[in-house]
């Protein structure tokens, strides 16, 4: 009897137990269950992949700019065609031109130097301009009145010009200019003195450039000065007219 209700409260004992194990099992179950639906995977911005920029080409966009707008310098030389008459209180007039453009070219005879200011399609620059032109008395001038058949007019010049670059879009680019100043000349010839004179002095110039990097340009231009000059003979300065046309090669650097 006693065996009897012993193995029945084992019994009872074993089903509780398989029971309260079966809850708990059921509870984690559940609690699993609500863990995983309840879960929200987000993404953080940082984390998405996203499609490489192009990179700006800041560099090019710079040189660019300083090719509008800035400071340059440079030198040109060039081939001259000199021109002289001097007219006398009788009304006589004498003419000489120039006959050695390619020796002023290749003998440094006329070479400038140049440093100016550029924004957007306009330039200031100063110039420092040296030329010496060989002329000779034309032939059908007289030749026993004492004035030289050769003269040499030298002239140095200060002067200040202007551009207009006319834009292309492209590597070539045309301009137009003009430039006043002060010059002074002096007249030799077969061993003597002819005159000198100094004032005022002007120049127009048209052109084409070309551009070779952002920092460099080449140009060909024709260039028209007229300076002050004055032919003396017999202690008597004549009325002088002195001016040379110059066919010019340039390089300009900018800053």
């Amino acid at each position: 009897m006693l065996s009897l209700k012993l193995s029945g409260s084992l019994l009872i004992t074993a089903l509780v137990s398989m029971t309260a194990i079966g809850s708990a099992q059921a509870g984690e179950s559940s609690s699993l269950k609500m863990s995983f639906s309840d879960r929200k995977v987000s993404v953080s911005p940082e984390s998405r992949t996203s499609k490489p920029q192009p990179k700006k080409n800041v560099a090019r966009t710079v040189q660019r700019d300083d090719r509008q707008t800035g400071w340059y310098w440079g030198t040109v030389r060039g081939a001259n065609f000199p021109n002289m008459a001097a007219t006398d209180a009788n009304k006589t007039t004498r003419n000489w031109s120039g006959n050695n453009a390619l020796g002023s070219l290749i003998d440094l005879s006329n070479i400038n130097a140049f440093a100016g200011y550029k924004s957007s399609n306009f330039r200031l620059e100063g110039e420092v301009a040296y030329a010496t032109n060989t002329m000779t008395r034309n032939a059908n001038q007289p030749v026993n009145d004492g004035a030289p058949k050769k003269c040499d007019a030298t002239t140095f010049a200060a002067i200040l010009n202007g551009y207009y670059d006319i834009e292309t879009g492209g590597q070539i680019k045309p301009f137009v200019g003009a430039g006043v100043g002060f010059a002074s000349t002096n007249l030799k010839g077969e061993g003597k003195d002819w005159g000198s004179a100094s004032g005022l002095t002007y120049q127009l110039k048209a052109g084409v450039g070309y551009a070779l990097s952002d920092r460099q340009d080449i140009y060909l231009q024709y260039k028209y000065v007229n300076a002050p000059a004055t032919y003396v003979i017999n202690n008597t300065a004549n009325s002088t007219d002195f001016s040379y046309g110059s066919v010019e090669f340039g390089t300009k650097f900018s800053f």
